[in-house]
């Protein structure tokens, strides 16, 4: 029974491995799920539409969002690869302003097996997008995160509303 606990914590572990832990400590690890219009449906359901083209044609992953356990401060990892094969490790750190339901953009950090310069322009796009970002979550559990990350003509929602979903189920 030990070892099918052991092996159960390593292998959820490895998932949600996270990059950069919060300086206040790190309680609550979502993984990214993918992306919706701007609208939860049925009973808190998500709907969720294709990789808008400037995240897809970058290769962009939305791998975590993480939180500390007054909800107060929160983080984002993504990563990509470089077209020269170089893996770009990139967290956005954010404060929770409660009043505006936003994700005020603190400060960030990166890593990358070789030249920074090749990550340097999707960094500063995703700067851009996510400099103070609405917030929305599911209720019944609060069950999803959504973050939203354009609010502009785009090629996957007629409105222009697209958000990125974190799953806290998700394997």
């Amino acid at each position: 029974m030990k070892r099918i606990i052991l092996l159960a914590t390593i292998l959820t572990s490895s998932v949600f491995a996270q990059i950069w832990p919060l300086p206040a400590g790190t309680t609550y690890i979502v993984k990214g799920t993918g992306f919706d219009c701007g609208k939860f449906i049925r009973r808190y359901k998500v709907e969720y539409t294709q990789t808008p083209k400037v995240f897809l044609e970058r290769g962009i992953n939305f791998n975590l969002l993480t939180a500390d356990k007054d909800l107060n401060t929160f983080s984002i990892e993504t990563s990509w690869s470089t077209n020269n094969g170089q893996v770009c490790q990139f967290g956005l750190f954010f404060n929770r302003a409660r009043e505006t339901r936003t994700l005020d953009l603190d400060y960030t950090m990166s890593q990358t097996d070789g030249d920074s310069k090749s990550c340097l322009e999707n960094e500063e796009l995703l700067k851009s997008k996510l400099q103070s970002a609405t917030y929305t979550a599911s209720k019944r559990g609060i069950r999803y995160i959504a973050v939203d990350i354009l609010n502009e003509e785009n090629n996957v929602c007629d409105e222009n509303r697209v958000r990125l979903i974190f799953d806290r189920r998700a394997q």
